[in-house]
């Protein structure tokens, strides 16, 4: 999983027999997971703008990736490629992603980040996957106190290597 932050979506109690990996640029986050989810996980520091750099990544091959909630931070089109590029054939890709929301300090510049949920659709398919399933999330009421600055769908994307 990239970018889990301390919440990660794959968890060692949810999937018993798998190895799990971390990666994230936030030590803290990090040696949190490490602290509270125990030993059958590993926690890589790395870049996700620069995966390839990431020694320990060089040679993994995973059977399923998932990036959430990171495409608004970085090259994305790259990111996507990398990751799309070391799944194994039928690999599993799942995207959770919202245009233009978290922290805004952080974001890549107009160009690098995706613009919509259609593009980033579009960029998995030309890469190589078969969409399996994807969902189109509502925003949140805009007097939301718990997300009050999202104003566009949530993608939840389900993709498959070819």
């Amino acid at each position: 999983e990239m970018g889990p932050f301390i919440n990660p979506l794959v968890t060692p109690d949810k999937f018993k027999n798998s190895k799990i990996t971390y990666i994230d640029n936030d030590r803290g986050a990090l040696g949190f997971l490490r602290e509270n989810l125990g030993q059958n996980v590993q926690c890589i520091e790395g870049d996700l703008d620069a995966l390839d750099d990431v020694e320990e990544l060089r040679e993994v091959s995973p059977d399923y990736a998932v990036a959430s909630q990171v495409l608004n931070y970085l090259d994305y089109r790259a990111f996507l490629s990398t990751v799309i590029e070391r799944l194994k054939k039928g690999g599993m890709l799942f995207i959770n992603n919202v245009p233009d929301y978290g922290i805004t300090k952080f974001f890549a510049p107009q160009g690098a980040r995706p613009k919509s949920n259609a593009e980033v659709m579009k960029v998995v398919k030309e890469m190589g996957c078969e969409i399996v399933e994807h969902l189109l999330v509502p925003p949140t009421d805009p007097t939301s106190k718990t997300f009050p600055h999202q104003r566009d769908e949530r993608l939840l994307l389900v993709a498959r290597k070819s």
